[in-house]
């Protein structure tokens, strides 16, 4: 199940961290030196009595962060072997800190090399950074989250969105299925994964209750284990880790969640409405669709109508207007042959339709043979299934 925690703008809420009595801790994991100057707000919006732990797989980076931070003196500053990255980071460097710890957040860098990808790459940035550690009173408001929902294990920023990232509205397995089942076994989770239940978190960014974890744990992580740069873009052990993190939490007894600030929500209703529209323009021009049930039924509707219709030698639509029209386009399209349209009423100058003929209904007998689909709105369905069946016409199937 997915659900999502929209939390307020914390500007305006008393904060009362401090009555959090509990080890909390943040990891981080940097890679690129020159995208370092972002993140150092973020890291200062975080309250003293918070652990951070800083790992880099670059001495200069290290460097560079230190000379930033150098008045937090609650950091601790960790060199790596890049091998893993932020996974090997998480399950080899920061173990101790992660089952020492109550509540972590867990967060790393990210950049594109691809020119046309680097504005939605800046976006992802932002939602990661933003829905983790916006502010002191935004964390506030996490931490109070975890201490009220006592079975809440892991909250996620929401996927990327954009233009070419594909994650928001896309399958978020791809080819990493199988091997984080695989995973699952390793680590033998009891729980059930299943290929149509795609993942609400996909990447190793997250506030989660540190107990829920600890399964994960359960393996002796070491470098050989992870694969060598440079990385594949799926199907590797990198990717179903990102993955396995909520069935991990699920497995101890916890649920997952997403987790946003209310401005983010905001801007994502904004684009994700904005490219809903884009991409139902296109379906409807190319799968003659009319709302979003039928698109999510549109493989089952085909395979129905493909069925009912090779069992008939003559074949129908029942109406003649923008959803006949429409049903008409959509039979054509998978070279389903129509024989012509059946109306009520049939208008003096109506006579064809979609270079078919128009008939008026009480002139077609119900022979055996002859196969009705119905191409109505769905405010007029029980009114026409009347008029069928005044004339005798039992075998039809509804088009939409």
């Amino acid at each position: 199940m997915e659900e999502y925690y929209i939390l307020p703008d914390a500007r305006y809420r008393e904060n009362n961290l401090g009555s959090i009595h509990k080890r909390i801790t943040v990891i981080m994991y940097f890679y690129y030196f020159e995208t370092i100057e972002k993140y150092i707000k973020y890291i200062n919006n975080i309250p003293p009595f918070f652990r951070i732990e800083i790992y880099s797989s670059k001495s200069e980076v290290l460097e560079k962060l230190k000379i930033y931070l150098a008045l937090n003196h609650n950091i601790g500053f960790h060199l790596k072997n890049n091998r893993g990255r932020d996974i090997s980071t998480l399950l080899i460097e920061a173990r101790e800190a992660m089952l020492r710890s109550d509540y972590i957040c867990f967060i790393h860098d990210k950049s594109s090399n691809a020119e046309y990808l680097k504005e939605e790459t800046e976006c992802w940035i932002e939602n990661l950074w933003e829905n983790m550690l916006s502010n002191q009173l935004y964390m506030n408001h996490i931490l109070s989250v975890f201490e009220r929902e006592k079975d809440l294990g892991i909250l996620f920023p929401p996927n990327p969105i954009g233009e070419y990232l594909f994650h928001w509205y896309g399958d978020t397995w791809l080819s990493n299925y199988y091997n984080t089942c695989e995973l699952a076994k390793k680590l033998k989770l009891s729980i059930e994964i299943k290929k149509e239940n795609m993942p609400v978190g996909m990447g190793t960014v997250f506030w989660v209750r540190g107990k829920t974890l600890r399964k994960l744990y359960s393996l002796e992580w070491t470098y050989d284990m992870f694969p060598e740069e440079p990385l594949a873009v799926d199907g590797t052990l990198n990717h179903a880790v990102e993955r396995i993190l909520e069935y991990v939490v699920q497995d101890s007894g916890y649920r997952s969640a997403g987790v946003m600030t209310a401005e983010y929500a905001a801007w994502l209703l904004s684009k994700a409405q904005d490219y809903t529209r884009s991409m139902f323009s296109q379906l409807q021009k190319r799968e003659h669709v009319f709302n979003m049930h039928q698109i999510k039924t549109l493989d089952r509707r085909e395979a129905r109508l493909i069925q009912y219709t090779n069992l008939h030698k003559q074949n129908y639509i029942y109406g003649a207007g923008n959803y006949g029209k429409a049903l008409y386009e959509f039979l054509k399209d998978r070279s389903i042959s129509i024989d012509g349209f059946l109306v009520s009423k049939l208008e003096n100058t109506q006579h064809n339709f979609c270079g078919r003929p128009i008939k008026k209904i009480d002139t077609l007998l119900p022979e055996r043979g002859i196969g009705i689909v119905v191409g109505v709105s769905y405010e007029t369905k029980n009114n026409i299934e009347k008029v069928l069946k005044k004339y005798g016409f039992k075998d039809f199937i509804y088009g939409f």
